[in-house]
């Protein structure tokens, strides 16, 4: 089931522990829209078009994709800025009615059920001064990257014990910064910590880059029993972190278009006219991304604590499981799940850490 991440602006909220976000997750799926700090609504009742029919997904795929607009989440500090972007019309954003308590008074009619304000005036005005919130009849919704890029807050929120993320944001000097947002947020409002394992990534060829990175989900932070601080591979989960890199077997095609622009896979985003070189460059390192994880050969995840047997040498040494410890041992649990679809995900964990580690494999 598909879930469609995108932000509600509060430039002009008064949640001050949120005064440097200026935002809110608010998320579209086939089954209901709408934030977990506001509320929810049913997709079938919500912005009903003039057939009755509720949010379309390519109207949710649209507002996600909002990215130039006066409310811009943390991304937009200048009132004046906000204040020229109005008065020129680059308003990509959408006005929804408020999923919340204020779509829907007592002697009002509901807001939530419609795809648009009544009035025009009000809404531009709202945009120009930086006045959106949550606590009004209509909210003002953009682009899901104003808050956070990849939508692995709502994927911890919802207690996903397997996610795949792909880091498409621009990061020519590979410093993170959408997945360390993502990170501090997610550890603010959940007290869920994410520890990452090596990542070397970057765009120069080199044979010592992943296409890859894991990390341990720490859920049994903030769901055990809180005498208990250890980890615990019952409750914690994987990630598995997609980044385009170079590694120097890729096909011929797309190392010579990375000749013609060093900054390749690492291009801005302000370019919106690829060539057809540019966008086969990038469709053809995507495939090859993920056709050599899938080729690895899978990490073993036999003597892990998780499965009863003796633990590796470096845990004992330690005193503690280090962060691949940790991960190898989720990989077991998953793998031991009864549900049908269980096994694949943690399968395709064992590749990814097989591809990571196959470097150490080859030093040895």
């Amino acid at each position: 089931m598909h879930m469609v991440n995108v932000t509600l602006n509060l430039a002009g909220g008064d949640k001050l522990a949120w005064q440097d976000r200026r935002a809110e997750s608010f998320t579209m799926s086939p089954l209901h829209c709408g934030s977990y700090w506001l509320g929810y609504r049913d997709s079938k009742d919500y912005a009903l078009n003039r057939d009755n029919q509720g949010i379309s997904l390519a109207t949710a795929v649209a507002i996600s994709g909002a990215a130039a607009s006066p409310n811009m989440g943390y991304m937009m500090t200048s009132p004046i800025l906000r204040f020229i972007m109005t008065l020129f019309n680059v308003r990509m954003g959408f006005w929804l009615g408020n999923p919340g308590p204020d779509g829907a008074k007592p002697n009002r009619l509901a807001t939530y059920t419609r795809d648009s304000p009544r009035e025009s005036v009000r809404p531009i005005v709202e945009e120009a001064l930086g006045m959106t919130n949550d606590r009004k009849p209509y909210v003002y919704l953009s682009d899901g990257g104003h808050f956070e890029n990849f939508g692995l807050y709502e994927m911890i929120l919802r207690r996903c014990r397997f996610i795949v993320v792909s880091d498409a944001s621009t990061d020519t000097g590979y410093d993170y910064e959408s997945l360390g947002m993502a990170i501090r947020q997610i550890r603010v409002d959940f007290g869920v910590p994410i520890d990452m394992s090596v990542m070397k990534f970057g765009n120069h060829p080199s044979g010592d880059h992943n296409y890859c990175a894991l990390g341990v989900i720490k859920y049994s932070c903030a769901d055990k029993p809180k005498d208990s601080k250890e980890p615990d591979a019952n409750y914690d989960g994987v990630l598995v972190y997609l980044k385009p890199s170079l590694i120097g077997d890729e096909p011929r095609d797309v190392l010579n278009y990375h000749a013609s622009s060093k900054t390749f896979p690492e291009e801005t985003i302000a370019d919106q006219w690829f060539s057809e070189p540019q966008f086969e460059s990038y469709r053809e390192l995507g495939s090859h991304m993920i056709a050599t994880i899938c080729a690895a050969a899978p990490a073993s995840t036999s003597g892990s604590i998780a499965s009863g047997q003796t633990a590796p040498k470096s845990t004992v040494e330690k005193g503690a499981p280090t962060i691949d410890d940790q991960i190898r041992e989720v990989i077991e649990v998953l793998r031991a799940q009864p549900l049908p679809d269980c096994g694949e995900p943690a399968g395709f964990a064992a590749r990814a850490v097989g591809h990571v580690q196959r470097g150490q494999k080859a030093e040895a």
